[in-house]
């Protein structure tokens, strides 16, 4: 006689407790971890993310936890380079530092200040143990520290930046430029506000953001270039002296297309641009690699 299994009925037993790692690189983490918000076991993901649930009676703040997680699911819709637990991490625990910086002020209203400082130093102890390597730890805290970075950016008008002020900001930026990447998602990433004007605003001064760090860094990249020939050597060579065809010459040895001209191609382009220019007798050295001519 065989004896009937009886069928195994599914027991509302506890959620086995992962690792954040784990959690952040599940099949669905925002479905997961807001499941974990809903049964209050956020805590068995991480204690520190159950510190995020801040009670606000007086409607100050946002829920700071359930932000974090709107943060992370925005960064896992733009990630464009496969599943990134780096910036998954980073958008999830952003605000971290949150809790230990709240101050209601005189005046009724909540500040966190420093609270990206504070919560870069809290990350090592926060990912402790949650299968994270070192350089791994060290890239979230980064990106942890630098969310705030590009709040101040305004292009026009009182408090508008410099080039100097762009300049300053781009060399506070990583060294790595996945990192950089990953930032500006977290950037972007970070916009839950319910006002879709106040979004697409926000959105705005990040792209003129990266559009100003594009123009700077070309100015700058133009600086540093020196052409082939420098104003000394277009008067040796075409017997000029200083004045508006040596400038014209000159503005076009600067230009991007002279810029990237050797010195016998730079005098083949004048030459050519300039028809009425023809090299003097010092130009017997074009071309010559010995050190004799004008090289």
């Amino acid at each position: 006689m065989t004896r009937m299994r009886r069928k195994r009925v599914p027991s509302k037993r506890r959620v086995k407790d992962v690792t954040l790692r784990e959690a952040l690189e599940g099949r669905d983490p925002v479905a997961f971890l807001s499941r974990q918000v809903e049964r209050h076991t956020i805590h068995r993901v991480s204690p520190h993310l159950a510190d995020l649930r801040m009670h606000d009676t007086q409607g100050l703040h946002k829920d700071v936890l359930n932000h974090s997680i709107k943060v992370l699911a925005n960064a896992i819709r733009m990630e464009n380079h496969g599943m990134d637990v780096v910036l998954r991490a980073a958008a999830l625990l952003h605000d971290i530092g949150k809790p230990a910086t709240r101050l209601i002020t005189p005046d009724g209203n909540v500040s966190f200040t420093h609270h990206e400082f504070v919560g870069a130093r809290m990350i090592p102890k926060v990912l402790a143990g949650q299968g994270f390597s070192t350089r791994e730890v060290r890239q979230v805290k980064e990106l942890v520290r630098l969310h705030m970075r590009s709040h101040g950016f305004r292009e026009s008008g009182r408090g508008a930046w410099s080039d100097s002020a762009v300049r300053r900001f781009m060399r506070d930026l990583p060294e790595d430029e996945e990192q950089v990447r990953r930032l500006f998602i977290l950037y972007r990433s970070d916009i839950t506000s319910k006002n879709p004007k106040r979004r697409a605003k926000i959105r705005r001064t990040i792209d003129r953001l990266e559009a100003a760090m594009a123009r700077v860094k070309a100015a700058d990249e133009r600086q540093a270039a020196r052409p082939a020939l420098d104003g000394h050597d277009v008067m040796r060579l075409f017997d000029l002296t200083p004045g508006r065809r040596l400038g014209e010459v000159m503005r076009f040895m600067n230009s991007d297309e002279g810029i990237r001209l050797s010195r016998a191609e730079a005098v083949e382009a004048i030459r050519s641009r300039f028809p009425n220019f023809e090299p003097g007798s010092s130009s017997s050295g074009i071309g010559n690699t010995d050190g004799s001519g004008v090289w």
